[in-house]
């Protein structure tokens, strides 16, 4: 592929449908296609690999001011080069436990509790025997993870934690509850790996420890309903069990992922992984297009140790919008992913006024998505129009250059009959003075 032209889309950042249709015919397990019509989350190997790449930052993405995006090799992706073939596959998998979000694969479905679901039946299962529908779970005669959770199961077989024989549809159309999947075999790798996995937090990949003291259960325990409470205080024995569990686990050091799985692969073949840190704060003036729609948009030039709460601010004021109201930024372009920053106010992290803009391997051409305020919900879209460390930062951020006139925050239907007086709220003077006044 040419380097000089951008490779992936600009709306997602992904491969192009002729890149796919490409790589997916250098595969030795392809995807059955004719033409190159299909999205990249159609190749889940592929899917897999590319966002693994991404998370493990073996390669970034850059683009330009015109969004166009292709992917730049890494010093990390030399280091990896250098390791042996038990060593690159532990570093895939741990970035894989580590940081791939299963809830952008399915936005309505509880992917995690799936996930952990397959980990403890492997763990618990015989290799090299086959599971059939109602080995995972079994609700009203369905499994989900036969049917639409069955990318799951195709992940795992895409780590050897799994053979899969794939169900014949007959249905020129299928609904998302028709079983894809005939049966599941655990192997004897997958089976050795969950069975070590199987309590590992996936957000805490190194912290072995219990996830639970008792100093949170004596937190919790007043918050409780009255017959929780009883029945809790009625089992002193648990208390006990809990605190000897502790005395086992509060010393223990955390445990690398490379050494917490060296029992499965030949001994002293697991000795290195990839270690280079790769970004550093970039000390640098950012430049972002700010956008509602087509013809209204902002540019806002910041510095690097302003922070995105600071962006909030720039634009709820580039936008003559009130900053009233929650917001969060989605940093994948993607409305609603987990990869999120939020209003300090609320209660999810992490939070806006702590994530300082030089400190978040941004790049050139990255889109990012803003909602602002939950209930209208106001979507924006931010392109990241340039990174230029050649220039001074601004101290105080900038609004450079705009087009279209900002809309009315707030607009009521003349035909309801509004009254303030039926108005809810409750407005505190000093803060409404406080906005007045702000410049």
């Amino acid at each position: 592929m040419d380097e000089k032209k951008p490779i992936l889309t600009k709306g997602n950042g992904n491969f192009t449908q002729k890149n796919l249709f490409y790589l997916n015919g250098l595969l030795v397990n392809k995807k059955k296609v004719n033409a190159p019509t299909y999205r990249q989350e159609f190749y889940y190997m592929i899917d897999l690999v590319f966002n693994i790449s991404i998370l493990g930052e073996l390669y970034i993405k850059c683009g330009d001011e015109k969004g166009n995006i292709r992917l730049v090799r890494t010093k990390r992706k030399d280091e990896f080069d250098l390791l042996n073939d038990f060593e690159k596959y532990v570093f895939l998998l741990e970035i894989f436990w580590t940081k791939f979000d299963l809830t952008a694969l399915f936005p309505h479905s509880k992917s995690n509790e799936s996930f952990e679901i397959v980990i403890r039946t492997f763990a618990r299962s015989k290799p090299n025997e086959p599971l059939r529908k109602g080995a995972f779970q079994n609700s009203f005669g369905a499994d989900f993870l036969f049917s639409h959770d069955a990318k799951i199961i195709e992940i795992l077989f895409c780590f050897g934690f799994c053979t899969i024989e794939p169900a014949v549809l007959t249905k020129k159309k299928f609904s998302y509850v028709d079983d894809v999947l005939t049966s599941v075999t655990p192997t004897k790798l997958g089976v050795k790996l969950c069975a070590l996995l199987k309590d590992v937090d996936r957000s805490k990949p190194n912290d072995t420890r219990s996830l639970y003291t008792m100093n949170d259960f004596d937190k919790i325990l007043p918050f409780l309903p009255e017959k929780f409470k009883q029945l809790i205080e009625t089992f002193p024995l648990m208390e006990e069990a809990q605190k000897k569990e502790e005395s086992k686990l509060i010393h223990k050091e955390p445990v690398p992922f490379n050494k917490l799985l060296s029992s499965v692969f030949p001994e002293g073949e697991l000795n290195k992984t990839v270690t280079t840190e790769l970004y550093k704060q970039q000390k640098a003036a950012y430049t972002f297009k700010v956008s509602l729609g087509k013809n209204i948009w902002r540019k806002i030039v910041v510095s690097y140790e302003h922070t995105m709460e600071d962006l909030h601010d720039l634009i709820q004021k580039a936008f003559h919008f009130d900053n009233d109201h929650l917001y969060s930024f989605y940093m994948d372009g993607k409305a609603n992913s987990k990869n999120a920053i939020h209003s300090p106010e609320g209660f999810q992290k992490p939070f806006a006024s702590e994530a300082v803009i030089g400190e978040l391997k941004l790049y050139r051409g990255q889109r990012i998505c803003y909602l602002y305020d939950y209930g209208d919900e106001w979507l924006f879209d931010i392109l990241l129009l340039d990174i230029d460390p050649k220039i001074d930062p601004p101290k105080s951020g900038k609004i450079i250059d705009s087009k279209g006139s900002s809309p009315i925050q707030y607009q009521f239907d003349d035909d309801d009959d509004y009254d303030e007086d039926d108005d809810d709220f409750e407005y505190d003077d000093e803060v409404v003075e406080d906005v007045d006044e702000a410049p």
